[in-house]
């Protein structure tokens, strides 16, 4: 069965900023439209906003009453529908937006993909889903199913550091999860938690707000965005990201993926992703942020640093750019919560 519109829902501050996106392959099939509220208004207040594909949509709007003072949440938001056969159709939208509390000084930046559907993946299952969602490993018979090769271009595994046996014991937060996952769900959910607020030893510490990401990570960002509008031209996308990480050539790509900072970022990256997917009520600004940082360093390492002998194909690239987060087995999915397994 063919899916003809997609319910997907973004927040930011904590989940209480919401935009709740109704998205439509083509506008013969309905009109695209998203709602934004915010949990803590007292007027109960929601804008809605029709997103025809192409037109750029601007947003000026603020939330009255809340605990925290006025919210206000102001920009642009651009709702493509691309359609290249029905095995390569893709619904997106694109955000260039600001948003805090008046009078507080906290505005946030948040410029990127809120939402990227692969509409002929998304059919294919049993509930709408936008990439890119986390998943966890792929079992082996599925592996077999899909192919080595496949599976190494769309999906993004984490791989921990290995360490001398005789070295004392990490401190990240993978570590931490899996030394506190005989202890049950409810202990790996507040170990992830005192990592966000900055109350844990785990290194790295927790990246931060998107707005205090280091300039490094920017590059890297729009390259993932570039990756997924380009993916269908080899030769424009390896122009786009020579310019953005200032390079000229192959190799000197490949020495900013082999760099002490891009290993840092990227260590960080996977930490703090983890923590978020525990606690999904924090903010999904960020998590997208790392989640296409992420994509982006899978994107490179594969073109530059595991790149075949010969140039990468359309089919390639396009597998690469909406390729899938895997969650790590060794802790996901978490535990069951004790109520729920003991049936209370």
């Amino acid at each position: 069965m063919t899916t003809l519109a997609f319910k997907q829902t973004w927040t930011a501050l904590k989940g209480k900023l919401i935009f709740d996106f109704t998205l439509y392959r083509s506008e013969e099939h309905g009109a695209s439209i998203v709602k934004i509220c915010f949990e803590g208004d007292g007027e109960h207040r929601v804008h809605e906003v029709l997103l025809p594909s192409g037109p750029t949509r601007h947003l000026d709007f603020q939330f009255n009453f809340t605990p925290d003072g006025v919210v206000y949440v102001k920009g642009t938001l651009r709702h493509e529908s691309n359609h290249h056969g029905d095995a390569d159709a893709h619904v997106t939208v694109f955000a260039d937006i600001v948003y805090g509390h008046q009078g507080r000084h906290d505005e946030r930046h948040f410029e990127g993909f809120m939402i990227a559907i692969n509409c002929h993946e998304a059919s294919s299952a049993s509930e709408p889903i936008a990439p890119p969602l986390p998943v966890n490993a792929p079992d082996s018979a599925r592996c077999l199913a899909v192919g080595a090769e496949a599976l190494r271009l769309r999906f993004i595994s984490y791989a921990p550091a290995i360490v001398d046996p005789s070295a004392p014991p990490g401190n990240t937060l993978y570590q931490a999860l899996l030394a506190a996952r005989p202890a049950g769900r409810e202990s790996m959910e507040a170990l992830a938690l005192r990592y966000i607020q900055g109350e844990s030893p785990c290194a790295p510490a927790f990246i931060g707000l998107p707005g205090e990401l280091p300039a490094l990570w920017h590059g890297y960002l729009d390259v993932a965005m570039a990756a997924q509008q380009l993916c269908g031209q080899p030769r424009r996308l390896q122009q786009r990201i020579f310019t953005l990480l200032h390079a000229e050539t192959d190799e000197q790509v490949a020495a900013l993926l082999a760099s002490p900072a891009c290993a840092d970022a990227t260590a960080a990256a996977w930490q703090s992703y983890f923590a978020l997917i525990i606690t999904p009520s924090h903010d999904n600004a960020l998590l997208s942020t790392l989640t296409h940082f992420l994509g982006a360093i899978h994107l490179l390492n594969h073109l530059y640093l595991f790149a075949p002998s010969s140039p990468p194909s359309a089919a390639t690239l396009t597998a690469l750019a909406h390729a899938s987060i895997v969650l790590p087995a060794a802790i996901f999915p978490l535990p069951a919560a004790k109520d729920a397994a003991s049936g209370d």
